[in-house]
C-alpha cells in the first residue's frame, strides 16, 4: 500500500503538465480556425457573382489577397511556435514521470526497507504493477484533459442550445399577451445599460412601432423578447408567465420574425419561405404568402415557380432576387407561419416609398390577429401603427399614436417633419 502512494504525484503531474499542454492546443486551434476562416471570406468573395463588380472596379481585391496570405502565413510561424512549447512541456512531464514511476518506487526499498526483509521481494513484484496502473492512471488523466480542451470549443453552443430551454411551464395558448416590466440590459463585461427601464404592454392584434435614431436600444429590445439575451433586470411575461421559465423553442415558435440582416439561402423559394421542409399540403400557403408579400408578380415569372433555386451556390440556373425582392421574400415568411407574434426589424429599408406603402397596407390587412412589432426608421411606415414608442438613450422618451405624437410638438413631431420634406409627403398628402 506505501507504494501506491507514489500515484498521487504522478497523476498531479499529469494533471498540470495536462492542463497548460491542453490550453496550448486550444490556442493553436482557435488561433488556426480564424485564420481558416479569413482566408474562406476570401476566396469566397471571388467566386460570388455579387462582388464581381466592385473586384474589377476597385482595389478591394488585392488587399483580400493580401488578407488571404497572410492568414495563411501566420497558420505554420504559430503552429512551430505553440508546438514547440508543447513539446518542452510534454519531455519534462515525461522525465519527471518516469523518475517518479520508475526511480522512487527502487530509491524507498534500497533506503526504507531492511534488504533482509522477507516483504522486499514482494514490494519488488509489485513495481511492475504499479507502473502499470500509474500509466494506465496517467492515460485516464489525459482524456480528462483533453476533454476539458474539446468542451472549450462548444461551451457557447451547450449555452445557447441547451442552457436557454430549461424551462419546463408550458407556454400560454391562449392568453397571448406580452409585457415588459422595468426592464433594463447591459452587456456582459459592460457597465453600461443599453435598456433603462422599459415599460410596455402588447396585446394580440395590436400594431405597435418602435422608432428611434441608430443606437437608441431598438434591435437590442427585440433581442430580448425573442429571448436571445436574457433581461439584466425586470422581467419579460408572455400570458402572464416569465419568459425564462417557459421553454425557449416553444416560446419562439410563437414569434414570427424578420430581421434586418435577413438571409436568402441556396435552395427553392418555397423552402426560404417556410425556412424548413415543404410539404405537397404547404404549397397554397407558400403561394399565398409570397402574394400578401407583394412578391405575386415575380412569381409569375419565375421558371419553376415556388421551386425556382434562388442563388447560384448550388445551381448555375438559380435566380438572384434584387434586393427588394429578396425582403419580400423574408416578408413572406411572417405569412407564412401562423403565430401570435410578428416582429419585424426594417421590413422594408430596399423598397421604393410606394412599394413600401402597398406592403405595409398588406401587412396591417392580412396581420389583424397578430400583435405586430415594427421597427423602422422611415416614420411613414410607422404612421398607422395602433401605438407608436420613440426610444432614446434605451428609455421610453415618447408614446401614442402619430396624431398624439405630433400633437405633443416633441422629438417624434421634429423626426416626421424631417422626412416628410423626403418622400412622406408624396404619399401621405
Amino acid at each position: 500500500p506505501m507504494l501506491l502512494i507514489f500515484i498521487v504525484p504522478m497523476v498531479m503531474v499529469s494533471l498540470i503538465f495536462g492542463k497548460k499542454t491542453g490550453e496550448l492546443y486550444y490556442r493553436l486551434d482557435f488561433s488556426n480556425t480564424r485564420d481558416g476562416r479569413t482566408g474562406s471570406y476570401a476566396k469566397r468573395v471571388f467566386y460570388e457573382k455579387k462582388y464581381a463588380g466592385e473586384l474589377r472596379l476597385f482595389g478591394i481585391g488585392q488587399l483580400l489577397l493580401d488578407r488571404h496570405e497572410k492568414a495563411y502565413d501566420e497558420m505554420p510561424k504559430r503552429t512551430r511556435e505553440i508546438r514547440r512549447k508543447i513539446s518542452v512541456l510534454e519531455t519534462a512531464k515525461w522525465m519527471i514521470y518516469n523518475l517518479l514511476s520508475a526511480v522512487l518506487p527502487y530509491l524507498y526499498i534500497a533506503f526504507v526497507l531492511n534488504s533482509e526483509d522477507a516483504q522486499t521481494a514482494a514490494y519488488i513484484a509489485m513495481i511492475p504493477a504499479l507502473s502499470t496502473l500509474s500509466w494506465r492512471t496517467s492515460d485516464a488523466v489525459e482524456l480528462v484533459v483533453t476533454l476539458a480542451k474539446e468542451s472549450a470549443f462548444v461551451s457557447n453552443l451547450r449555452e445557447i442550445l441547451i442552457e436557454g430551454c430549461k424551462g419546463d411551464v408550458p407556454v400560454p395558448e391562449n392568453d397571448c399577451t406580452l409585457q415588459l416590466k422595468n426592464v433594463s440590459f447591459k452587456y456582459k463585461d459592460s457597465e453600461n445599460y443599453v435598456i433603462r427601464n422599459v415599460n410596455m404592454t402588447v396585446k394580440k392584434g395590436e400594431k405597435l412601432a418602435l422608432v428611434g435614431e441608430n443606437g437608441a436600444g431598438k434591435s437590442t429590445l427585440i433581442k430580448l423578447i425573442m429571448r436571445l439575451y436574457d433581461v439584466t433586470e425586470g422581467e419579460i411575461t408572455f400570458g402572464g408567465v416569465d419568459i425564462r421559465r417557459l421553454n425557449t423553442q416553444d416560446y419562439r415558435r410563437k414569434i414570427g420574425t424578420v430581421f434586418q440582416d435577413f438571409q436568402i439561402y441556396g435552395a427553392a423559394l418555397s423552402e426560404n419561405v417556410k425556412t424548413d421542409f415543404v410539404t405537397e399540403n404547404d404549397r397554397e400557403k407558400i403561394t399565398a404568402a409570397l402574394e400578401k408579400a407583394d412578391l405575386g408578380n415575380k412569381l409569375s415569372k419565375l421558371p419553376n415557380g415556388i421551386d425556382t433555386e434562388l442563388t447560384k451556390e448550388f445551381s448555375e440556373s438559380g435566380t438572384m432576387l434584387s434586393g427588394g425582392e429578396a425582403q419580400k421574400a423574408a416578408i413572406s415568411r411572417i405569412f407564412m407561419r401562423d403565430t401570435p407574434i410578428a416582429i419585424l426589424d426594417e421590413p422594408s429599408s430596399a423598397l421604393d416609398p410606394i412599394a413600401e406603402y402597398r406592403l405595409n397596407k398588406n401587412m396591417l390587412e392580412n396581420a389583424e390577429n397578430q400583435a405586430v412589432i415594427l421597427i423602422s426608421h422611415r416614420l411613414s411606415t410607422t404612421k398607422d401603427a395602433d401605438r407608436i414608442i420613440l426610444l432614446e438613450h434605451g428609455s421610453i422618451a415618447e408614446s401614442g399614436t402619430h396624431s398624439q405624437l405630433l400633437a405633443n410638438n416633441g422629438r417624434y413631431a421634429e423626426m416626421w417633419r424631417v422626412q416628410a420634406e423626403k418622400y412622406c409627403a408624396r404619399i401621405y398628402a
